[in-house]
């Protein structure tokens, strides 16, 4: 049996509240997550968030939302230390905002949509290469910041009105997504926070074969950056 030297225990309480109105064809909500950590030596943390949905036309629909959110150091991330692997106990919680903003546009045959988002995070959490006393090692490390920008976008068809002979949820749907990441690494290498899906193309057919029998088809395009 393995003998452990090292024993960690923490509490965590949320309580949230959010409200929703509704005028006429905009849609607003709000709320915030109220957050108790004892790894934050007993303080309180609030986290809000707002979102806002419009309806131009009955097919149509723009929406945005902003948030803000954090994440604890795992006690992977704390107390990990080998041969290879450095932990660090004086992690601080990421922390991070996000906002989007996107449409959609739907018909009895045609779904289409696009959204970008933007995120903006500090003392994300990762794992780094460092050399200590002379050999390699993985640290976990706080990087001072780390933002992301992305675009999704999609268009979803159905056949059946087309092309009857294909049964009745026969569909083909193309769906793009592309994230640019950029970070204040100093001069370490990350193993993990950058290792991001920079580009990912999908597209799916569904077709009935013959009664209850049908197919689906997938291709898959994905290009990852990693440093």
């Amino acid at each position: 049996h393995r003998k452990y030297t090292k024993y960690g225990d923490r509490t965590n309480a949320s309580v949230a509240l959010e409200h929703t109105m509704n005028i006429e064809r905009i849609s607003l909500s709000a709320g915030v997550l109220m957050n108790h950590n004892t790894i934050e030596n007993g303080k309180y943390k609030f986290f809000p968030s707002v979102s806002m949905s419009y309806r131009p036309a009955d097919k149509i629909n723009i929406y945005t939302s902003w948030s803000n959110s954090t994440r604890m150091p795992t006690f992977t991330d704390l107390g990990y230390t080998t041969e290879t692997h450095e932990g660090n106990d004086g992690l601080k919680p990421e922390k991070s905002q996000a906002v989007d903003l996107g449409v959609k546009y739907n018909n009895t045959y045609l779904s289409v949509y696009a959204t970008g988002f933007l995120m903006w995070g500090r003392n994300i959490i990762d794992w780094v290469k460092v050399t200590v006393d002379g050999k390699p090692k993985s640290a976990s490390w706080n990087h001072t910041k780390l933002n992301t920008q992305g675009v999704e976008m999609g268009v979803k068809l159905k056949l059946t009105e087309f092309l009857p002979i294909l049964g009745e949820n026969a569909y083909v749907a193309l769906d793009y997504a592309r994230m640019h990441q950029d970070v204040n690494t100093g001069n370490y290498t990350s193993e993990f926070a950058l290792q991001y899906l920079r580009d990912k193309f999908t597209t799916q057919f569904n077709h009935q074969i013959y009664r209850g029998l049908s197919a689906s088809w997938y291709l898959r395009f994905q290009k990852r950056m990693g440093t």
